[in-house]
């Protein structure tokens, strides 16, 4: 399973003016980062991963997936609904189990009517 969870930052964690590497982004929240988690079967942390707040959910997901095995299911939410998640997912010989988005579902009657 594959998921993203935001946290804010304390103030006292923006005070490394020298590091370019930071994971935090400013929003209208304040500071936050994302934590990216990829876990096994029974829950437990396999790969993590720090980007800003403002980042999308998708930012690190090849990073995440890169020791994906194969025969193994990916559960995922709407948010990961991609079409190169799921070619990634299958080229690793594993399965996606990601709900389609609500503007996908749209996309694909238009395009079978010939709109798109």
């Amino acid at each position: 399973m594959i998921n993203t969870s935001i946290v804010r930052v304390h103030q006292h964690g923006a005070c490394i003016t020298r590091s370019q590497r930071q994971s935090m982004g400013r929003s209208r929240g304040g500071l936050t980062s994302k934590i990216h988690a990829l876990v096994d079967g029974n829950g437990v942390p396999v790969r993590l991963e720090l980007s800003p707040g403002v980042a999308h959910d998708n930012r690190l997901v090849s990073k995440l997936l890169s020791r994906l095995k194969s025969k193994s299911m990916l559960l995922a939410d709407r948010g990961f609904d991609a079409d190169w998640i799921r070619e990634l997912t299958m080229k690793k010989g594993a399965w996606a189990n990601i709900p389609p988005k609500a503007i996908a579902s749209i996309r694909s009657a238009s395009a079978r009517r010939g709109r798109f």
